[in-house]
């Protein structure tokens, strides 16, 4: 059996092609899902085909003070749930403050047990041990942490795998081996969620702030680029009269009058970055 190498983080991580396959497949599922409620059972069923138990799927910038569950998908058990919203644990879960403001995958442990271990006692260490102690109750021990930037520029979201009752070295061993699957399989959900259940999902008010994909694309290259326009347009394989049309979408969904204006606003929403360094 064909054995593949994908780097990740970079590291390389050897996976097999059939299980490549089989995942591209299940993936591609998720696009057929008609509710959230067989949205739930599909991601749950590629958790477990991956080796993990259950997942906790956010979308890091819904505000949760309403007490909705905007921009949760778990397969978490509902005494948990009902836990972590109703005590507000989310209000000071600094797992989900890490993944605000980075993109890089990392396990609980290291947030949890450096907090837990702390020689002293604030309102931060004391919430978290919360956190951490309603995690341990219910026979979670670790969880494989991966952020990445929602697909509509909105903020970031995060998915976490994890496996009741397993130990930490377990759950190390298995998401050295699947971290490039479950990226991918966060970037799905979030995709997936944005287009097909944006109302359920993210909410009417975000949902409606969307830049179409393409006038997206025209506008953080051209932010993020010293090149001409023409230039543009060939590295997207399209014509300079279908760049302009873009970026005439662009400006009239952002309200504005100008290409400058256009990327200025559509940086404030978070829709593109201004950060070279983010485009890598």
């Amino acid at each position: 059996m064909e054995q593949t190498i994908v780097v990740y983080n970079q590291q390389k991580y050897p996976l097999l092609s059939d299980d490549i396959n089989d995942f591209d497949r299940d993936i591609e599922k998720l696009n057929t899902c008609k509710s959230i409620k067989h949205l739930r059972q599909e991601i749950t069923s590629i958790i477990n085909t991956l080796g993990f138990k259950d997942y906790l799927f956010i979308r890091l910038n819904r505000n949760w003070h309403t007490g909705t569950q905007y921009g949760l998908l778990s397969s978490l058990p509902e005494a948990f749930l009902d836990a972590y919203i109703s005590d507000k644990l989310y209000k000071h879960d600094q797992i989900l403050n890490y993944c605000k403001e980075n993109l890089q995958p990392i396990f609980s442990s290291l947030v949890y047990d450096f907090i837990d271990s702390a020689p002293f006692e604030t309102a931060l260490t004391r919430n978290n041990r919360l956190v951490l102690n309603t995690y341990r109750r219910h026979g979670y021990h670790e969880q494989y942490i991966v952020p990445a930037r929602a697909s509509n520029g909105h903020g970031n979201v995060m998915l976490a795998v994890m496996m009741q009752g397993a130990s930490k070295e377990d759950l190390r061993a298995k998401a050295t081996t699947m971290g490039p699957l479950c990226r991918a399989l966060c970037k799905a959900i979030d995709s997936v969620t944005t287009k097909r259940f944006h109302t359920q999902f993210i909410g009417r008010r975000e949902a409606g702030t969307t830049l179409p994909n393409r006038a997206r694309v025209a506008l953080q290259n051209l932010a993020s680029s010293d090149c001409r326009v023409t230039d543009i347009a060939e590295q997207m394989g399209i014509s300079s009269i279908t760049l302009h049309q873009h970026f005439a979408n662009a400006r009239n969904t952002l309200g504005v009058k100008t290409n400058i204006a256009a990327i200025v606003k559509a940086a404030n929403l978070n829709l593109i970055s201004l950060d070279h360094d983010d485009q890598q």
